[in-house]
């Protein structure tokens, strides 16, 4: 949708008013469809060939990168579950929910293939297409202000952003994609007024909660702004969301009913165990200062735009008197703008998009009051902004990787500046030169991630990923021939020694040993042996407190003393305490370099 800059809105957004005619209780709030923005000829064919190559490239990703630690624990907690073990009793880390999701996938991948040969591609494809579907969702509610392929450019993130290194799901990619898709179907519902889209954001809500529990905080958030957006039948709004939620929890109910004391004290200890809640505020805060770049030439650029959006603008900013306004300053503005979006990149590696994107989301406040006399951006920033603000505070407050988490939450606030950006930038344009200003800063940002995609997690250079996994959970991912030749000399001797044993049990950090057989694990932790709030990856107590659990007779031990992640990061994991109790209670069937094999005495 388009307005004039030099008109006042009224208070209460025209699109948010129901109409004020009697109607039955099954009947829905509707209202009309303002005239959108539409895209030039030659504008709608070079956005569709951008975006063809973002998700080209994207998919390409997909096939780069070995991770035996944590893309591993993703798979072997839904496989745990398919062999029989029962949720929050034999696994009692609260990443476990996460699996819920992914174990119709693993499970149909098994079902066709007789094995798990192929599964982590299998379900970064799966990633992929569910990521692409958000995406084109995402990019409707934008598409009135901007166009149909203006949104698109804008909502890229929601594919281009592997979070992490690692385009797969997770509980925080999961977490992060129900929240999105529940922010954006609620804010169909505050327009529309339906029950049913309300009751499918409470649903798409409860699925964000259960994959990370925190994120209830930002969903309230989000239903709270949302509320007062709709300013009509808030109760039976309400009513229908929070049936929503119930609904999407009552699948999981069977598994929910296991939750004990030690999956609560080992959530906790990952939350706010380790220190007080308001240290870890005021650590996320100095760590986002820390970790922006260039914070000289940043924060001069980011001046210049505020000075040059001020003396461009049509209408003073928060909705103003009309005035002039002029063109160059507005281009000047939007140019600083995406140097401060290009400049934005931390250097840290794989962490390098998640935080990118949490950083972009803080430039929104920056951005809004130029466009805050439309209300299209008004209620972005009310119904989108603000929760995903809320939720990206919430997915750093409850992660250990605090900021580095950050974006996986953000991602809503992120796409609402660009959209804002995108709206600031077509002001006084029409046709070809409204398209192309709208589309330089989101597509210099999507630019940017596809960068960042070479970051692969625990993982060389994307040059350097020569060799193809022949078979194997990994097979058809592409990693170096000296990782290749480790994984497939440990996979093949576990493969060979687990016939005739009940249970297999990797220490101390080996996740990938408990998807090479249909064994299922002998600990409560297939992360591995942590002890929270300590991090002690040498838990003898978690150790000996497992296999007493289990109460298996019979248990084949995997112990990775030298972990090859890159050609520049080899790991050893030094013999301990763990070691020393294996040892008492074992003995070696297979001693190679850097592994061993045990079995009972």
């Amino acid at each position: 949708m388009t307005e004039g800059r030099g008109q006042h809105s009224e208070l209460v957004p025209a699109e948010f008013v129901a109409r004020a005619t009697p109607r039955a209780a099954s009947d829905e709030t509707r209202v009309a469809e303002p005239p959108g923005a539409a895209n030039s000829g030659l504008a709608r064919l070079a956005s569709a060939a951008f975006v063809l190559v973002v998700l080209a490239l994207t998919f390409e990703r997909l096939f780069l990168g070995v991770d035996f630690g944590d893309e591993a624990t993703y798979v072997a907690l839904p496989w745990r579950f398919l062999l029989g073990d029962r949720p929050f009793v034999d696994e009692i880390n609260l990443i476990q929910t996460s699996g819920f999701f992914t174990l119709p996938l693993v499970w149909a991948w098994h079902a066709v293939t007789g094995g798990l040969d192929g599964v982590v591609l299998f379900l970064r494809c799966a990633w992929f297409a569910a990521s692409v579907l958000v995406w084109l969702w995402t990019a409707r509610r934008f598409a009135p202000a901007l166009g149909a392929w203006g949104a698109r450019i804008v909502a890229l993130p929601v594919v281009a952003a592997v979070f992490l290194g690692i385009p797969t799901f997770s509980y925080n990619t999961l977490a992060s994609g129900f929240f999105l898709g529940g922010l954006v179907v609620q804010h169909a519902a505050a327009r529309s007024g339906a029950r049913r889209t309300w009751l499918a954001a409470g649903v798409l809500h409860g699925f964000a909660t259960v994959a990370i529990p925190t994120y209830l905080i930002a969903a309230l958030a989000g239903l709270a702004a949302s509320l007062v957006l709709s300013r009509d039948r808030r109760g039976a709004a309400f009513v229908a969301y929070a049936a929503g939620g119930v609904l999407a929890l009552f699948p999981f109910i069977p598994f929910l009913g296991g939750i004990g004391h030690d999956t609560f004290a080992f959530g906790y200890a990952y939350t706010g165990g380790s220190g007080a809640w308001l240290v870890k505020l005021r650590t996320i805060a100095w760590q986002t200062w820390r970790i922006v770049p260039h914070k000289a030439v940043v924060l001069s650029l980011l001046g210049a735009f505020v000075v040059f959006a001020k003396v461009g603008a049509s209408v003073r900013p928060f909705g103003g008197s009309a005035r002039a306004g002029s063109m160059p300053a507005r281009t000047l503005a939007i140019v600083a703008l995406a140097a401060v979006v290009a400049l934005l990149v931390p250097g840290r590696g794989a962490i390098d998009s998640s935080v990118h994107v949490f950083l972009v989301a803080l430039l929104g406040p920056f951005v809004l009051p130029f466009v805050a006399d439309r209300s299209t951006a008004r209620t972005w920033f009310v119904g989108l902004w603000l929760p995903g603000f809320a939720a990206g505070i919430v997915a750093a407050w409850t992660s250990g990787n605090a900021v580095a988490n950050a974006g996986f939450g953000a991602l809503p606030a992120a796409l609402v500046t660009l959209a804002a950006i995108a709206s600031f930038a077509r002001e006084g344009r029409e046709g070809l030169r409204a398209d192309a200003a709208a589309a330089l800063v989101p597509a210099i940002f999507a630019l940017v991630l596809l960068q960042e995609q070479r970051a692969i997690y625990l993982d060389d250079a994307p040059e350097k990923l020569v060799a193809r996994m022949e078979e194997g959970p990994f097979r058809g991912l592409m990693t170096t021939p000296e990782k290749k030749a480790w994984l497939d000399e440990v996979s093949a001797a576990v493969r060979a020694s687990a016939a005739g044993h009940e249970r297999v049990l990797a220490v101390v950090h080996f996740p990938l040993a408990y998807l090479l057989t249909d064994r299922p694990p002998a600990t409560r932790t297939a992360w591995g042996f942590a002890c929270p709030p300590e991090q002690d990856w040498d838990c003898d107590a978690r150790f000996v407190a497992d296999l007493e659990h289990f109460g298996a007779h019979d248990v084949l031990v995997v112990e990775v003393r030298r972990l090859h992640y890159s050609s520049t990061e080899i790991r050893d994991q030094p013999a301990g305490r763990v070691s020393s109790v294996l040892r008492e209670r074992f003995r070696p069937l297979l001693e190679r370099e850097g592994f061993s094999i045990f079995v009972p005495r």
